[in-house]
C-alpha cells in the first residue's frame, strides 16, 4: 500500500517580547527585517510549497511595557510584509489587548503580568481562529491587512 506525503498547509509563527529584549534598533530596520522573513518564508515554501504562514503580532505585556516601542516596529514590519504577499497573513493582537488607559488590559495576564491567563487565551483563541482555515474549507481564512 503506498501512502501520500501530506505537506503542512497552514504554520503559525508566534513571535514574543523575550525575543526583542536584545535586538538593536539596527536589527529592527526594515532593509534587514524584509529579508529575513522572506528568507523564512522560502525556507518554508521550499520544503512545504503552498503552505499558508500566519504571522500573530508581538503581544504587548505589563511586564515588558518598556518594549512596546521595540515591538510595535516589529510588528509594523511583519504586517508591511504581510500585506505583500498572498501566501503570509497577520493576525493583530496588540490592539485588541490594550486598554483605554493605552497600557495592556490587567485582567488578561496572570500575575507576572507577561503571561496570558484564560481570559487572555480566549481573546487570542477569538482573534487568532479565523485565521486557521485550512484552504480545503470555504476561502482561504482572512487576510487581516
Amino acid at each position: 500500500m503506498r501512502r501520500a506525503a501530506v505537506g503542512l498547509v497552514l504554520l503559525v509563527a508566534v513571535a514574543t517580547s523575550g525575543d526583542l529584549r536584545r535586538a538593536r534598533t539596527a536589527d529592527l530596520e526594515s532593509d534587514r527585517w524584509e529579508p529575513a522573513i522572506r528568507g523564512f518564508e522560502a525556507q518554508v515554501h521550499r520544503s512545504l510549497p503552498g503552505t499558508r504562514i500566519v504571522f500573530v503580532a508581538i503581544k504587548p505585556s505589563i511586564s515588558r511595557w518598556k518594549l512596546v516601542d521595540t515591538m510595535r516596529r516589529a510588528n509594523e514590519l511583519i504586517r508591511a510584509v504581510a500585506e505583500k504577499h498572498p501566501r503570509l497573513d497577520y493576525v493583530d493582537v496588540d490592539a485588541p489587548m490594550i486598554g483605554s488607559d493605552g497600557k495592556p488590559r490587567p485582567e488578561l495576564f496572570r500575575q507576572d503580568g507577561l503571561h496570558l491567563n484564560a481570559k487572555g487565551y480566549q481573546l487570542w483563541s477569538k482573534l487568532v481562529r479565523p485565521f486557521l482555515k485550512l484552504p480545503s474549507e470555504a476561502g482561504s481564512g482572512p487576510q487581516q491587512r
